[in-house]
Formats: C-alpha cells, structure tokens, sequence
C-alpha cells in the first residue's frame, strides 16, 4: 500500500464536510469501546449511517480513517498549545517543552482516543509508519510557534525532543492507564538532559 492511500480526502462543500466529519464522530466512538481493528469503512458506514460508496471517496483505507482522526487530535493540540504558549512567562526553550508536556499530557488523559492512536497505534500489527502524518504536524506546527524563540540547537532537534517526550508519556501510559504526575515529571526530565547535551 502506498501512503496515499492512508491519508484522507477531506471535502471543501459544506454537505460533504458534515458527511465525513459525522463519519469522523462515528470512527472516534468506534475506536473506544471496541477498538483500533474496529474502525473500518464497513463499521463507520453502518453506524454512522453514510454510504460505504461515500466513506471510499473521504478515506481510501480503513487506516486513512484512523490518519484523519490523528489530524483532528493533533490540530487540537496545536490550537490549544497555540493558545497557551503565547503568554510571556515562557522564555527559554526549556519552558515551552514543560508547557507542552503538561497540555499534552492532560489532553491525553481526557481524550482516550487520542492516547489510543498515539500510544497503542504504534504498538499495533496495523501501524504503519506513514501515519506518522499527525505527529508531523504536531512537530511542524511547534517549529513554526515557537521556533524562532529557541536555542538554534534545540530548533534543530524539536523532532527528536518530541519523540523523546512522546515515548516517556508512552511508557507510562502502558504501566498505568494514564499519564500520571510521576510521568510528567520523568519526561521533563528525560527533555531537559537531552537539550542539555545537544
């Protein structure tokens, strides 16, 4: 498969948009209670209502389906990073990496979707690397926020802080269901040690 085929073709007319993001909200509800192997065209389409015909043409793949429902989450984070990473108590590289750690954190503990698709996504047989599309646009869109305020070396390793940052909240996610305040502070600290040697 090519990785075309995992990303999805959101429609610009006003009655197709609500179409795929009412299949969008019936995939999302699909993918808690029963799973990340329940989220397929045949399902979204017989409970959401929408035509498989239609849901093709939104999503090539059942995983473009789980690709556009990274997006949305990811979007999300950036807005509310966004939002909150604007104030001036943030001034060294450092502040902005606790800040998105915490945002972060608290969104994955209040979105079980989302941790699903970051977390157990990777961990599944059905992974494959090109949905790696959401954590681009987490990293590009945090590149362009706040990469003129950073350390040109920690400009140059946002890609790697973050997936440092990601696999810590992981780990923890796997051991305890959450993302506790143990894991928060361990991935604090597992971003401060490598900016300080890069």
């Amino acid at each position: 498969m090519t990785s075309e085929l995992h990303l999805p073709n959101k429609p610009k007319q006003d009655r197709s948009l609500k179409r795929f993001n009412n299949a969008l909200l019936t995939a999302n509800s699909i993918l808690i209670s029963q799973g990340i192997r329940a989220v397929t065209i045949q399902e979204v389409s017989k409970k959401s209502g929408e035509r498989r015909s239609s849901l093709y043409k939104f999503f090539p793949s059942n995983l473009a389906i789980l690709s556009a429902l990274g997006e949305l989450h990811a979007e999300r984070i950036i807005s509310i990073f966004k939002k909150n990473s604007s104030a001036p108590i943030y001034e060294t590289g450092a502040d902005y990496f606790y800040l998105l750690i915490d945002l972060l954190s608290i969104y994955l503990n209040q979105n079980k979707s989302a941790s699903i698709l970051i977390f157990k996504l990777r961990e599944s047989a059905l992974y494959d690397p090109s949905l790696q599309h959401s954590d681009n646009i987490i990293t590009l869109n945090i590149n362009s926020l706040i990469g003129n305020k950073l350390e040109v070396n920690e400009q140059e390793n946002i890609t790697v802080i973050y997936q440092i940052i990601l696999s810590v909240l992981s780990g923890g996610f796997r051991n305890e269901g959450l993302i506790s305040p143990r894991v928060i502070v361990k991935a604090k600290k597992a971003a401060s040690s490598y900016m300080a040697v890069c």
